[in-house]
Formats: structure tokens, sequence, C-alpha cells
């Protein structure tokens, strides 16, 4: 659109006024700069109004670290135990590291803890209602401890015992490669609410609850977490929270594993339920048949009865003689706590026997009876899955009594009665064992 300018101004040399109009024309180029510029200063006032709205709203909506990875420290227990071991697999460091978080967060007074939970797990093996023991008192001595160590109030603490961990068990058995994996997901995934999936997950063929034990279980019952879950931000008012929560879960920080491997097939026999035994060194020495059963109770205790029998009718001992039959129960404990019952072994045993030995001209008729210890060591036999080889030896006090007697044609007859003491080694054992 033009645009008229009026003016005036003199020649030079003259009186006369000249009188003149400028007509100026603006550009679409123009026209184009002045709208844009326009529209920046409009789209710098509209961005800096929702930042400073998005700032304001910061400072009265708090963040929330729900939907970020927590902070996490993991304690271990020994199996089967409650007592805080701080020297056993890094517990004394991990536990420090989370105290040393905790009190960070009250000296910079950037967060206010609300409340701290102990979430106590246990391993699915074993009867639930002792893992629900177990599980709360792991959680107790972790709130002893952190109560101690922090300062902080005991109300601030919450305990609850999660009883046995089956969903890390899902986790691990999901990450396998086990050929059963489909159906033991459909048991941990649809066994009703107070029914114990390891009922069905023992049914299993193919030795998978045995893998389980062997592979998985040993984590579930060593592990326990501690973890910061919430984080919340302190603003101008002074009620801020921070929401600690301490879980126990029997597998979190572990030890360092070996990279995973496809592992074979375990052995069906691993851990033991029972096994049968004879002693190779009765046999030969003494040519006594005889057989062991011994039955594997908990991580290393078992129960054994031995029993040798050799017994030949005859009422009149013209010859030789040898006739034997005893019977010996023992208690052993296993040095190792794993549940593979191999290596070393302690046992206390008791011996009742009766026999009638007669070589040479006089025979003795009579009862042993006797208390000691034993001393073994187990350990798998060549290449066979379930074959395993029992070194031992047994000492302690027996108490004989007996009959002599001699042959007195055409019958036995009786020369006197004799009792004795006897300290020292009693049994000497090379045994083959099978187990089931």
């Amino acid at each position: 659109m033009p645009t008229a300018f009026r003016g005036r101004f003199r020649l030079p040399g003259t009186a006369r006024a000249v009188t003149y109009k400028v007509t100026a024309h603006t550009t679409e180029k123009q026209k184009f700069k002045t709208s844009m510029e326009y529209l920046r200063r409009k789209l710098c006032l509209l961005a800096g109004s929702i930042l400073l709205t998005c700032a304001a709203w910061g400072q009265i909506l708090p963040t929330d670290s729900l939907t970020k990875d927590p902070e996490a420290w993991y304690i271990h227990f020994k199996t089967g135990k409650s007592n805080l071991d701080l020297e056993y697999n890094g517990n004394r460091g991990t536990l420090q590291r989370c105290i040393d978080r905790v009190q960070e967060i009250i000296d910079k007074n950037e967060y206010v803890i609300d409340h701290i939970r102990i979430i106590g797990y246990a391993s699915p093996e074993g009867p639930l209602a002792l893992n629900m023991k177990l599980s709360e008192a792991r959680a107790d001595v972790l709130k002893d401890y952190l109560v101690a160590k922090t300062g902080l109030a005991p109300s601030l603490f919450e305990v609850v015992a999660g009883g046995e961990n089956w969903n890390e068990l899902r986790v691990m058995v999901e990450k396998s490669d086990m050929k059963e994996k489909a159906r033991i997901l459909d048991i941990l995934n649809n066994t009703p609410e107070g029914v114990d999936p390891e009922i069905a997950l023992k049914k299993l063929p193919g030795g998978a609850y045995r893998y389980m034990l062997n592979t998985f279980y040993p984590k579930l019952r060593s592990a326990s977490s501690v973890q910061l879950l919430r984080i919340v931000p302190v603003v101008a008012s002074p009620v801020v929270k921070e929401e600690i929560k301490v879980v126990e879960v029997d597998t979190v920080k572990r030890t360092p594993q070996k990279p995973v491997v496809q592992e074979p097939e375990p052995c069906r026999c691993e851990p033991p339920f029972m096994a049968i035994k004879t002693n190779l060194a009765s046999w030969a020495a003494l040519i006594t048949p005889n057989i062991e059963l011994e039955a594997y109770l908990g991580n290393r205790y078992s129960i054994a009865v031995e029993g040798a029998y050799r017994w030949l009718k005859d009422s009149k001992a013209k010859g030789n003689s040898y006739n034997v039959a005893s019977v010996s129960p023992e208690v052993r404990m296993y040095i190792r706590d794993d549940r593979s019952f191999q290596g070393s072994y302690w046992g206390l045993y008791g011996l009742y026997g009766e026999y009638d030995v007669k070589f040479g001209s006089t025979g003795r008729q009579g009862n042993i009876r006797g208390l000691g210890v034993s001393y073994g060591y187990i350990f798998k036999f060549n290449r066979f899955d379930c074959l395993y080889f029992d070194l031992g030896i047994s000492a302690g006090y027996n108490r004989l009594k007996y009959d002599k007697y001699f042959w007195y044609d055409p019958c036995n007859a009786f020369k006197q009665h004799k009792g004795k003491n006897y300290w020292g080694p009693s049994k000497i054992k090379a045994s083959l064992v099978w187990r089931f």
C-alpha cells in the first residue's frame, strides 16, 4: 500500500517555497518480515509461560522413584539359619553401604525417611510353617541390627514374614532350559493359595525336582535383600517422605556365578534319600554276609543300621565253627552342609551280637554289647551315577560274656563262664554304597 509524505523547502537563491509530495511503497518482503517478528514474540511469551507453569507444578508435586530401578543391598544367611553372620558372604560390607546411604540421606537433608519395610523370605523347600517362622526371624534380626546401627526409632521399621520364595523360583525356572519347565511353571502359577506346590513338584518325572534342589534351592536358601524403593525430595514444606524398603528375598546379591552353560541332566540320586551298603572287609576277612541301610535326614544327618548273619546249625561242634549274628545302629553327622552327604562324617554307634566260635579244642559261645564312635569318608566311585565308596573305622567299649566249652564225645561240654571288657578298635569298613 503506498504511503504519502508531504513537505516544503526553499530553493537556494530564491524566495519561492516549493511544495513536494513523496509516495513510498511497502514491499511484500517487508510485510513478511514484520509478521514473522510478531509471531516469534508471541511464541517466546507462550513458551516462557509453559516453563514457568511446569516449574511451579514441579514444586507442588514431588517426584517418586518407584518407576526407576531401586537401589538394593543384598544380605546372605546360612542355610536354615536366622542369625546374622557379618563375616558370611560379604554381609559386613553390604550392610555398611546400606547404613552409609541412610546416613547420607539424613546428613544432606534432601529426604525424610517415612518408614523402612523389612520382608523376610525363605527357601520353598521344607514345611510351610517352619519357613514362615524362619523368614520372620530373619526379618527381625535385620531390624534389630539396623535399629542399633542407624539410630532410627524402632517404630520406623515394618517387619513382614514373606514365607517361601516361590516368586524367585519361578524366575529361575523361566530362565532355565529344563525339559519340564512348562509343567513346573503351570504348577507354580495355578496351585491354589494355601496348598504347598512342592507336593506336585516332587512327582515330576526325569529328576526335575532333584535338579531344582541341587541347582536353584541353594540360592533360595541363602540370600536376602535390602532395597531403597521410594525417594521423595524435600520441598518448602517440612513434610517430606522417603520410604526405604528392606526386603529379605533369599536370593539377590549372589555369590559370583560362573557363566551359564547348558547343564547336564542331574543324577537321579542327588540329593539321596536312602543308601544300601555291604562291607567288603567283613566279607574278605571274616566271610560274614552283611548289609547296611542308611536314611538321610536334613542337610547333613543320617541314621544307619548294619546287620550281619552267619549261622550254621551244628549242635555238635567236633571241629571248627564260626557263627556270628549282630546288629549295629548308628547316628551320623556329615561335615559338609550341602545335602551331598559326601566327604567326612562322624558317627555314634551301638552294638549287640551273639556268637559261637570254635577253632581248636575250646570254643566260646556268648554275646557282645558295645558303644563307641566312628569316622568315615564317602566318595563317588568311578563313573557310575549312584555308586559310592565308604571307608571308615570304629572304636569304643565292648563287653563280652561267654561260656567256654570243649568237645566231649558225643556232645559239647561246658568248661567255664567268663566276662571281658574291651577298649579299642571294633570295626574296619570298606563298603560299596548304592544310593537312591
